[in-house]
């Protein structure tokens, strides 16, 4: 049964027919329906199937806003950081476009319109794309609990970013880096992201008793990060991010030098809890003031536009184009799936690709040039087998 409300307004009544258990004839339940009596009769349609298939989902009084905070806060495993994001997004963005809506009433449309107006906001897609995924995670759960009929976040394009390609530097840039920052606190830090693509919140949690100079190699357990309540040490950011990661020759040395330099510091105190990466004071990193002092120095060298996590992205691209395998390159900079290495370095794998192909136009296509020898050139950082790095793991626990 439909009734009107006022304009463009409509009731729709539905029977809810009767108890299983009790014989008796349940309360009808209503909706609110916005538009004309037409799109009303068909949404009354659309109810009513959904009653005969099985599918309905009596309509809830919680809103929005109130069903993202429970969810929110009944989340136990989310990682410090992480829930920091999440209610932010929750608290600035989607509580005051969405929060007043009924959970029931939440439509496509709704989450189009809000797309939309963050984007006119200044919002990227990127950002508008981190919080459609939220909300589809949380209405997917909603689903699971009969809350919902279906997942409107499903039902609307979701924000498409550009692909933007991570910086490539040289490996002369690359050297340049290194000089600028030898013989200051920036040091140590930058060489470790140099030569193993850490994360910066893994180069500035590492202790010394993850460092095993004698395997040549760091093992990866925690990162340092900026929390509302301070800094704090947490778990890797994936349980792929858990992992071992060889050192290059000269890392070593450098570091052999920085261990003894800080063990003399302490005057033989354990160092095993210590950070590697620490201010001259001895006190731990910001992370977000150690980015900014980083950006700044490479701009005093010459070198405008370098930022710490682009550290990350040549060492990667520089192994792949000395030949290292994309799985390879992937393990090594604690990815999830070699997937993900594929889709930020596909743009160097087609470079080296193209090498290939002038080999191939070489050796076979009858080119009158000296064909040039293939050969192996090495990436200066070996993969870590698995048993030398639970070695590892054993003597730095």
């Amino acid at each position: 049964m439909i009734r009107n409300r006022g304009k463009n307004v409509w009731q729709i009544r539905l029977e809810t027919g009767t108890d299983p258990v009790t014989g008796r004839r349940g309360k009808p339940d209503y909706r609110t329906f916005h538009g004309t009596k037409r799109e009303a009769e068909l949404e009354e349609a659309r109810l009513k199937l959904e009653m005969k298939q099985g599918t309905y989902v009596k309509l809830t009084k919680m809103t929005v806003g109130e069903y993202l905070d429970q969810t929110l806060d009944s989340a136990t495993t989310l990682r410090a950081r992480t829930r920091e994001g999440y209610e932010s997004i929750i608290r600035v963005h989607l509580k005051p476009k969405l929060g007043s809506l009924l959970l029931g009433d939440l439509r496509p449309v709704h989450l189009q319109q809000y797309y939309t107006e963050k984007r006119q906001e200044g919002l990227s897609d990127r950002t508008i794309l981190h919080h459609h995924r939220l909300l589809q995670k949380y209405l997917d759960e909603a689903v699971n609990l009969q809350l919902l009929a279906y997942n409107p976040a499903r039902r609307v394009s979701r924000p498409k970013p550009s692909t933007v390609e991570p910086q490539a530097l040289s490996e002369k840039q690359l050297k340049a880096i290194l000089s600028a920052t030898k013989g200051g606190e920036l040091e140590i830090p930058t060489l470790l992201a140099t030569v193993t693509g850490m994360r910066r919140g893994e180069v500035l949690g590492l202790p010394w008793k993850n460092v095993d100079l004698d395997e040549g190699l760091v093992i990866i357990s925690q990162t340092l990060q900026g929390l509302k309540t301070g800094l704090a040490l947490q778990p890797p950011k994936t349980a792929r991010s858990a992992r071992a990661v060889s050192l290059p020759r000269f890392a070593v040395t450098a570091l052999r030098a920085e261990k003894k330099r800080v063990e003399l510091a302490l005057g033989g105190e354990s160092i095993d809890e210590v950070l590697v990466c620490r201010r001259t004071d001895g006190s731990w990193w910001d992370p977000r003031w150690f980015s900014s002092l980083f950006t700044k120095a490479m701009k005093d060298a010459g070198l405008d536009g370098v930022h710490f996590h682009t550290l990350r992205h040549a060492q990667a691209s520089l192994l792949i184009r000395r030949g290292l395998d994309i799985q390879a390159t992937g393990t090594r900079l604690g990815h999830s799936t070699a997937t993900t290495t594929l889709n930020i370095y596909a743009h160097t794998l087609h470079e080296t690709d193209r090498a290939a192909a002038r080999l191939l136009d070489r050796a076979l296509g009858g080119a009158e040039e000296k064909p040039e020898r293939a050969r192996a050139k090495s990436s200066g950082a070996k993969m870590v087998p698995i048993g030398v790095a639970k070695t590892a793991k054993r003597r730095a626990s």
